[in-house]
């Protein structure tokens, strides 16, 4: 099958996460439940947080992976939220059948994969688990950047390279915050330290051109203690903004800088 068809007949496979498995904590945005969800043909993959599994929340996740890209058919396990799901957005949906690779092996490891990759960014970043909803989204987002055989998972889907920067979940880099959300005095620097927390993605998995990134000072008063629960940590919205770098020092994570103080003194 050529590749034209492959883009224009995509075949997703998908499966929810869920907190009763222990494999996820009630995160920072009360989120206890995440969708997974992956482009067979160019191996494009995302996770969403949500509240909840239930067909009504479920198919919005899945229009917002694709777009306006057709989509021949969905493998999932006999979850009814995915089949009510796929029902609503009139696509075809098939069970996957245990044992038999090429319809449920794929599910299974992108599933391992995600949490893979989500415990070992939230590690390195030094935050605790329940800030997976912001980290599972970031490290999908640049899994998809890293280069394969033939390309990487985001030029394969929209036939162009990846514009913006890459960061890794959690790092500190210089921002220049939201004007909503922060106004400067005259005698204030123009950009803010913070910590990076992902990527704004439009329908279709385009990036927006924004970045998400927390306000040092936004940890001031918040417990990092790695046990801690979602139900306990308040929800710290990150700013949104286009003017994101590392500083001069690299990478750095948040169990590297000292945040005793407010840092607004520390503007450039």
């Amino acid at each position: 099958v050529g590749s034209e068809m492959c883009i224009r007949d995509s075949i997703l496979t998908m499966d929810h996460l869920v907190s009763i498995d222990k494999e996820l904590t009630v995160g920072v945005t009360g989120d206890m439940d995440a969708l997974v969800v992956k482009d067979i043909y160019s191996s494009l993959k995302h996770c969403y947080p949500s509240a909840t599994k239930d067909a009504d929340t479920t198919a919005p996740n899945i229009r917002h992976f694709i777009g306006r890209r057709t989509i021949a058919m969905v493998y999932s396990d006999g979850s009814g939220e995915l089949k009510s799901a796929c029902e609503q957005l009139s696509i075809v949906h098939e069970l996957s059948q245990p044992g038999i690779p090429k319809t449920n092996a794929i599910a299974e490891r992108q599933n391992s994969d995600v949490l893979a990759m989500t415990r070992t960014s939230l590690v390195a970043a030094g935050l605790p688990a329940c800030f997976w909803p912001y980290a599972a989204p970031c490290v999908c987002f640049n899994d998809n950047m890293r280069e394969g055989e033939y390309g990487s998972a985001w030029t394969l889907t929209h036939k162009k390279e990846f514009k913006g920067k890459l960061f890794a979940f959690g790092c500190g880099v210089w921002f220049k915050p939201s004007p909503t959300k922060y106004t400067p005095t005259k005698w204030d620097g123009r950009a803010m330290f913070g910590i990076f927390a992902g990527y704004k993605i439009n329908p279709g998995y385009n990036w927006s051109g924004e970045y998400y990134v927390w306000d040092l000072d936004q940890f001031l008063e918040v417990c990092l203690s790695s046990d801690v629960s979602g139900k306990v940590v308040k929800n710290i919205k990150p700013h949104s903004t286009k003017a994101v770098t590392l500083g001069s020092r690299g990478v750095l994570f948040l169990s590297l800088i000292h945040i005793s103080e407010p840092t607004r003194l520390r503007r450039i």
